[in-house]
């Protein structure tokens, strides 16, 4: 067995044991987590897989891939909290193997294994990697086709055939991202092999892109269900289109200052974010730089710009830049030297310290049982594996740090589920199991309908009043208390935020 194939299957552990712990400990309640896998769970239930619906109201606002994907894992495996999150671990997974299978090719065993592990232990791809929402598949999409692009970019002589694979990989790829989440999986691949081709005074290379197999392929699986849907509802979807558009690139409905995302790097992208200084550091002194990691700090230089010019700007937005930012730190900790190697050892050592305070604080206040949770005892196999299969191609003291920091994320995010604010929905769709004709109130909970497992419609107080001249009582599940004049309102249940109330009409 050769080192790479040895050094994959200890990373591959890494993954499973990072990204597949607990994933059916904590309850759906995140606002696009519930909305993906209700949506699924919808069209599961109905067959109906071209026009998504929530809460059984039209869901236009994003493209299906998403729903599709969550809708076959939950045929595959049942629904369930685990197989609505199943996906992005893939997903998630695919993006760290990506890169690296283009790193081992195109610097070293060491930046690519380096890389791979800053990917997917920091706390941003922990977040998504491990959470039922979309962003995992757009950015699988995206980093394939930066990697299709680079691959066309590079200047090695291709033979005809490879270089179709690979032209037809990074239309495929952007199409099928904007099918994901729209315009960013275009954008950003197509300004990285721009970018890229002028400063490496190369722009008769973008010719290879006029080609015209590629553009159709990308037209039909990018505007194909957009279509399909403008010929079926013409009003309801430019309704959508607009919506969207509106809410992300004019007014915003999470409107941020353009540095927002400089200022939230070193949050997001803990614990390696400690190293971007001295890497840094590292690119100024090796110049001049090698092609992959121009290639990364380009693509790295596009995300971050656009991020920061589009008007909407959140979390999950910044998972975008998490590839390029692991390639950079993944070569600067294989090839550091002096000093900068000295600082890396360091910052193992500190860290681990970090983490020992840590674990002595937890025995201190919780079980010994409660705290070594599988969890912790599956982080550490990969550690044990190097040793067994005597690997010097993997960094025992970045495998470190990134089992370590995994670990206490997993463990954090176990023992945060239980909190009343994220499992109220579950508990109230328990309680109202049986009771018809059961309604929410206006925009709705898509975590009720997913528990309950069917539809609990919206209503807002004029639907209120046409269900209470169809029925003489009606249930109505509600975040603040229910008055009216109209019709009698009797509080039945409660937990946390969220009553429930039996409507009665007024003789």
């Amino acid at each position: 067995m050769n080192r790479t194939l040895k050094t994959l299957m200890v990373l591959v552990v890494f993954l499973i044991a990072a990204l597949a712990q607990g994933l059916d400990t904590r309850p759906l309640y995140k606002t696009q987590e519930v909305r993906v896998a209700e949506t699924a769970r919808e069209m599961l239930v109905s067959g109906e897989w071209i026009v998504p619906h929530y809460n059984g109201e039209l869901r236009l606002q994003k493209p299906p891939l998403p729903y599709w994907m969550t809708a076959l894992s939950f045929r595959l495996g049942g629904v369930s909290e685990a197989m609505a999150r199943v996906p992005s671990v893939l997903f998630g997974s695919t993006v760290a193997l990506i890169l690296f299978l283009w790193l081992r090719r195109s610097v070293s065993l060491g930046a690519a294994t380096n890389s791979l592990l800053v990917l997917a232990s920091s706390f941003i791809c922990m977040r998504y990697f491990r959470s039922g929402e979309a962003d995992a598949l757009l950015l699988m999409f995206v980093t394939a086709a930066s990697v299709a692009g680079y691959h066309l970019q590079s200047g090695r002589i291709l033979s005809a055939k490879v270089h179709h694979a690979w032209r037809l990989l990074f239309f495929v790829a952007i199409g099928l991202g904007f099918l994901t989440k729209g315009p960013a999986a275009i954008a950003m691949p197509v300004l990285t092999v721009v970018a890229f081709a002028l400063l490496m005074r190369q722009p008769a290379s973008l010719r290879q892109y006029l080609y015209l197999p590629g553009w159709l392929l990308l037209l039909l699986l990018a505007a194909g269900w957009y279509l399909l849907l403008l010929w079926q509802m013409p009003d309801a979807m430019q309704y959508f289109v607009q919506r969207q558009v509106d809410e992300t690139f004019i007014r915003g409905n999470h409107a941020q200052p353009i540095w927002w995302y400089l200022g939230r790097i070193p949050e997001f992208f803990l614990p390696w974010s400690l190293l971007i200084v001295p890497a840094a550091i590292w690119l100024w002194a090796v110049r001049p730089i090698s092609m992959p990691v121009t290639y990364a700090l380009v693509w790295f230089a596009v995300a971050f710009v656009l991020l920061s010019l589009t008007v909407n700007k959140q979390t999950q937005y910044a998972l975008l830049l998490a590839p390029p930012l692991a390639v950079l730190l993944g070569c600067y900790l294989d090839q550091a030297q002096g000093r900068l190697a000295r600082f890396n050892r360091w910052f193992v050592y500190g860290f681990f310290a970090l983490m020992v305070v840590a674990l002595a604080y937890l025995l201190i206040k919780r079980p010994w049982l409660e705290v070594w949770t599988p969890a912790w005892v599956l982080l550490l196999l990969p550690l044990l594996a190097v040793r067994l299969l005597k690997l010097d191609s993997l960094s025992v003291p970045v495998l470190l740090v990134a089992s370590l920091f995994a670990m206490s994320y997993v463990y954090s995010e176990d023992h945060a589920s239980g909190e009343s604010q994220k499992t109220e929905a579950r508990d109230m769709a328990a309680y109202t199991a049986g009771l018809v004709p059961l309604f929410q109130t206006k925009p709705g909970d898509g975590a009720l309908s997913y528990y309950a497992i069917k539809v609990i419609p919206p209503l807002d107080e004029t639907g209120i009043e046409t269900e209470l001249q169809r029925h003489d009582a009606i249930w109505l599940i509600s975040e603040q208390p229910v008055q009216s004049g109209a019709y009698r309102a009797e509080l039945q249940y409660s937990v946390g935020k969220l009553q429930l109330w039996k409507l009665r009409k007024i003789p």
